[in-house]
């Protein structure tokens, strides 16, 4: 049962690990990670894990890696511009997703939604129980700028996993409980998945009636759009080039206005509902998604 006390030492440790973490360990949104490359030996998911886990010592826990939410996804990717440097030029990475029961979630027990932007287009599906991220532009030859997308696994083995280490003291359940109870988005001003997939299982019932009040059309324009080369939305927030909103390939300078597409609509790839961000190609389209703030 979560306790007030371990949820509020969760956040003071999701707050300082950026100090803490143990080498080689380095620091992604409150994530201590490490990537582990077996050089030219192929390594399954259970292998890969069973390295992380060889890793732990005293203090710390090592596991294969979770990742709380689209935007520690993309922290990761933003600090992997750097510390991947030291490694060889590989898109693939085993992860520490598995799918319980027809869920997909992290091995500490937090879900990651269908409508999660850290999926890949396409994904998931039924091929493999595990998933790894890859660096869509090394993998496809896609400028996705260093980006990295979850997808299930059709082949059985990698050559590369990211680990995670986590403070002992504060153990699993603790740090589940943690997001379960999405303290953190009150604490540190984030928005973690897990409120996304709250609102998605609460809307369910509503997602036919919603769909079926409009007509097929899979785009909207939306309020991103670019000031002096950098993506902001309207009220002035920055949209990193690393978010996962931006679909592979995107973006780009063919136009400085952003509209977003339902993909499985738009390109017939079964991406569960999910919307990503794209730069317009086109002059017009034939809607827009508002949105209303208290004065």
């Amino acid at each position: 049962m979560c306790r007030l006390g371990s949820l509020l030492a969760v956040v003071a440790v999701a707050g300082t690990v950026s100090a803490q973490c143990p080498a080689p360990f380095f620091e992604a949104e409150g994530g201590c990670f490490h990537a582990l490359d077996s050089g030219e030996t192929d390594i399954s998911w259970e292998d890969a894990r069973e390295m992380c886990i060889g890793l732990s010592e005293s203090g710390w826990k090592v596991d294969l890696a979770s990742i709380d939410s689209t935007s520690q996804l993309e922290a990761f990717a933003e600090a992997w511009a750097t510390a991947g440097a030291d490694y060889r030029p590989y898109g693939y990475m085993w992860v520490g997703f598995t799918r319980e029961s027809g869920q997909w979630a992290n091995l500490d027990g937090v879900p990651v939604p269908l409508y999660s932007n850290m999926w890949r287009e396409g994904h998931p599906h039924d091929m493999n129980m595990y998933v790894y991220i890859e660096d869509v532009t090394m993998t496809s030859g896609t400028e996705s700028r260093g980006r990295f997308y979850a997808s299930c696994t059709m082949q059985d083995a990698l050559q590369r996993a990211l680990c995670r280490a986590y403070p002992q003291k504060y153990n699993m359940n603790q740090i589940s409980c943690f997001f379960v109870v999405a303290l953190a988005a009150v604490a540190l001003g984030k928005e973690y998945d897990f409120w996304l997939w709250k609102y998605h299982q609460s809307a369910k019932q509503n997602e036919k009636w919603i769909r079926a009040s409009y007509r097929p059309y899979g785009y909207m324009w939306v309020g991103f759009t670019r000031e002096s080369g950098q993506w902001a939305n309207l009220d002035g927030v920055s949209l990193s080039l690393y978010s996962n909103m931006w679909r592979e390939g995107h973006p780009h300078d063919m136009n400085m206005y952003v509209y977003i597409e339902d993909v499985s609509m738009t390109t017939g790839e079964h991406s569960r509902g999910r919307f990503y961000a794209s730069c317009t190609m086109t002059d017009a389209l034939e809607r827009a998604v508002c949105r209303a703030f208290p004065e």
